[in-house]
């Protein structure tokens, strides 16, 4: 593997569009686990006080507020072992200049950290500095050097950087490749975070700045730009305000701060569960598809209702939709997680909640500055402010998620367990009066471990003072029933049995075979029953609940780096490649191999966050739930080769294969008698996440590329297509210099290139006015080089319209 280090010295700055590729598989802007707010307090009605205390007595109206569930309160309870430290719910690593963890004393790192780790969502943050350097905290920069349709930023914005940027281009991106080439922590793949990335490191429990100070020192309060783009206004980008932690758009060519982030998260994804009710797979939130007030399949029946803060609260507390009692009003970060940032009034997909209004939201946060405010979500594009609590506004409710539950296993038990007919009955010779209801402890938390083994549920039931006398469970569930073992299945219990405790707890065993490979949620009914008179259970004076459960299941995303190599004959081809665990349990045994039929021998080798190798070759790994582990593999053909697309078989012992999808995760190998030339290409788009979004149907979307010749010289031609989809677009090709001005367009372009010699293209998409599908794995643009009509080297990025 030894060729390797000869095309990445020569290009350290590419090391860092594997992340970009990564991401344009995934999502949009989707989060996985997601911090708390940091608000640990709580507003009785006149002043902040303990959440514990205004959670009592008179102030019933007020329960559900941010401060009384979450990571933030279980920290605060002391129920939160973590990794580093930080404030409430937030769990932080300091990091030193190479990588290396600082110790953590008494909450407070030790040392200046370089870099931050947060433990809760996987990413690591760059952290400011106030010594004049490349990243002081008081340097600003415009989004880019155009305003999204290349146009060139007025020259009188004044951004500032203290000239420590290439050509002292005070732009995002000439600061990300200024720190990319100096390694920051180790590392080569620094990007811009997305608007959700960078929100998740605000604190809700502090202001001027709104984060915690102890481990992102020196920041600066104001804005700092994030990677995501105005759905409405392509030229404008949205920013993060570190004064109260407020988000907003504004012109790219304006001035602001940047904090810069690394590493991944888990896609989004959201099911439909045909209750009312939508899940979030990458916070394990549940979500009212309806607005409060509208109702039905498509949510048409009735119409929204506004209400005040405390009303909001009050009435999710009263909540009692498909038959859960625990619903809640969201608090910031978790409403957050809801926008769709490519979507503009409404800005959230409307396939899992219709007919949601373009209008301002309620979450459950305060507003640390001003108590008579709390925090609410625009709807129409995702701006949050600030508004006064006793004015109306729209409210849809939520219910569990990571930061209120810590398994990966989540359990939901419906509603209480209410007795279906209460009867006076005279036994014989004592009387037993049956009055009250059936009752549960709500929350309950059980695991399904990765052999489909359930265990550690316990339901304690209230009977209402009498006997619970018998219990049946689904098939393959045992229950300990006062130290009598149940095992009677779908019909009412043989023996009977009895317990002098009111309280008797259901302990459950689940074995294999209940679950599906995809680790869908299956839902299990338990029925109770009432002792009515001694000697006998009837089954008239019963009870039952449901528990949901979701099996862990390890799922793999694959990414490919370059996407094209030529040799010659007997030379070895390497590349990068990702595989990215993005389900909730282990991926066990992780490796990459050829398909059949390739006349080559193949070996790879894990490397760290620094692309350097680590491990042994052709050494299978495990990857941790959200976790991506970086790979270089080797190519030596045995004889001469076409171009040929190789779909390398990406898979796990515990996983299906990954599906391959050309460009993303497949490899282009072309072996020649005599050395030929090979161009090392990486694409980028303006939005930094490797996707290119028109800004309208019929509007102009862009990518720039930048390629290397690590081969021999010859004439070269480039062209770009949609891999034969067919999809509602032209395309055209222009060259440019390094500083992005055009030299020359067309439909391909033909010159000749010297070996060493770097090229710049930039590849225009133009829409037709149709809609093309937010499918990064099939609706993606490529930029192809080709010698004598051989491809020798390759890029692309994905594509969607509005």
């Amino acid at each position: 593997m030894e060729r390797i280090n000869h095309w990445t010295n020569r290009s350290p700055a590419m090391l860092a569009a594997l992340a970009l590729v990564s991401l344009g598989i995934a999502s949009y802007d989707g989060t996985a686990a997601i911090n708390d707010t940091g608000q640990l307090f709580c507003d009785d009605g006149a002043e902040l006080t303990s959440c514990i205390d205004a959670g009592t007595g008179d102030q019933i109206l007020l329960l559900g507020q941010d401060g009384h569930d979450g990571r933030d309160a279980q920290a605060q309870a002391g129920l939160i072992a973590k990794i580093g430290g930080g404030a409430g719910g937030f769990d932080f690593s300091p990091l030193d200049q190479d990588g290396a963890p600082i110790a953590v004393v008494e909450n407070i790192p030790a040392s200046f950290p370089t870099c931050v780790q947060d433990n809760v969502t996987g990413l690591t943050w760059e952290v400011k500095t106030r010594d004049g350097g490349l990243r002081d905290r008081d340097w600003t920069y415009r989004w880019s050097g155009t305003n999204g349709n290349g146009v060139t930023a007025p020259s009188q914005v004044r951004s500032i950087c203290g000239g420590h940027v290439h050509g002292g281009s005070c732009d995002v991106s000439a600061y990300v490749a200024a720190v990319n080439a100096a390694g920051l922590c180790g590392a080569r793949d620094w990007r811009l975070p997305t608007l959700q990335e960078l929100q998740g490191i605000v604190s809700a429990g502090s202001i001027a700045p709104a984060i915690d100070s102890e481990y992102f020192p020196n920041t600066r309060v104001g804005a700092y730009w994030t990677a995501t783009l105005d759905a409405a206004d392509d030229t404008r980008a949205w920013r993060v305000d570190f004064n109260r932690g407020d988000s907003g758009t504004e012109l790219s060519s304006d001035p602001s701060g940047i904090r810069l982030v690394r590493g991944s998260q888990a896609p989004d994804a959201l099911t439909d569960n045909g209750d009312g009710t939508v899940t979030q797979a990458s916070t394990w939130l549940m979500w009212a598809q309806c607005s409060e007030g509208q109702q039905g399949p498509s949510c048409s029946g009735g119409s929204p209702t506004a209400m005040t803060w405390p009303e909001a609260l009050a009435a999710a507390q009263a909540s009692r939709l498909a038959d859960y009692n625990d619903w809640r009003l969201p608090n910031k970060k978790e409403l957050q997680s809801l926008v769709d940032h490519r979507r503009y009034g409404p800005a959230i997909d409307e396939t899992f909640f219709p007919a949601t209004p373009d209008e301002r939201y309620w979450t459950s946060t305060s507003d640390l500055a001003d108590l008579a405010l709390a925090s609410f979500i625009d709807f129409i594009d995702g701006t949050d402010a600030s508004f006064d609590k006793l004015s109306p506004l729209h409210v849809r409710f939520v219910r569990g998620g990571e930061s209120h539950e810590s398994s990966y296993s989540k359990t939901a038990v419906k509603g209480s367990f209410s007795a279906s007919q209460v009867e006076n009955l005279a036994a014989p010779g004592t009387p037993e009066q049956l009055a009250g209801s059936w009752t549960t402890s709500q929350g309950k938390r059980f695991t399904i471990n990765e052999n489909d083994v359930l265990s550690g549920l316990s339901i304690d039931v209230n009977a209402g003072g009498a006997y619970v006398c018998g219990v049946t469970v689904p098939s393959g569930f045992t229950a300990t029933f006062s130290d009598i073992q149940v095992t009677e299945t779908g019909s009412f219990p043989s023996a009977y049995f009895s317990t002098s405790d009111r309280y008797t707890s259901i302990s459950t065993t689940l074995n294999a075979g209940q679950f599906n490979s995809d680790g869908a949620s299956v839902t299990f009914r338990f029925n109770f029953y009432r002792e009515t008179r001694v000697g006998g259970c009837t089954a008239i004076s019963s009870g039952s609940g449901i528990v949901t459960a979701t099996r862990p299941v390890p799922r793999i995303n694959t990414a490919v780096l370059p996407y094209a190599r030529a040799v010659a004959l007997g030379e070895t081809a390497t590349a990068f490649a990702s595989i990215i665990n993005s389900g909730n349990a282990t991926a066990n045994g992780c490796s990459i191999a050829l398909p059949g039929g390739i006349p080559a021998t193949f070996s790879y080798q894990t490397t760290n966050a620094a692309n350097a190798l680590i491990g042994n070759p052709n050494t299978p790994v495990d990857i941790a739930p959200g976790a991506t582990q970086g790979f270089v593999f080797a190519i030596t053909p045995s004889q001469a080769m076409a171009a040929t697309e190789i779909p390398l078989v990406f898979d796990c012992a515990n996983t299906t294969p990954a599906a391959s999808y050309p460009g993303l995760n497949t490899f282009i190998l072309s072996a020649a008698a005599s050395a030929p030339p090979d161009l090392l290409a990486i694409g980028a788009t303006p939005s930094g996440d490797g996707v290119v979004r028109l800004p309208s149907r019929d509007g102009i979307g862009f990518f720039a590329t930048a390629a290397v010749n690590i081969g021999s010289a010859a004439a070269m031609t480039v062209s770009a297509d949609d891999g034969g989809r067919g999809l509602p677009l032209t395309l055209r090709v222009c060259e440019t210099n390094a500083q992005g001005v055009w030299l020359n367009c067309g439909n391909s372009l033909t010159r000749q290139v010297g070996s060493g010699q770097t090229l710049y293209y930039t590849v225009l998409a133009t829409g037709s006015g149709q809609p093309i599908a937010f499918d990064p794995a099939k609706n993606r643009l490529f930029l192809r080089f080709r010698s004598n009509g051989t491809t020798v080297g390759a890029t692309n990025v994905a594509v969607t319209t509005p």
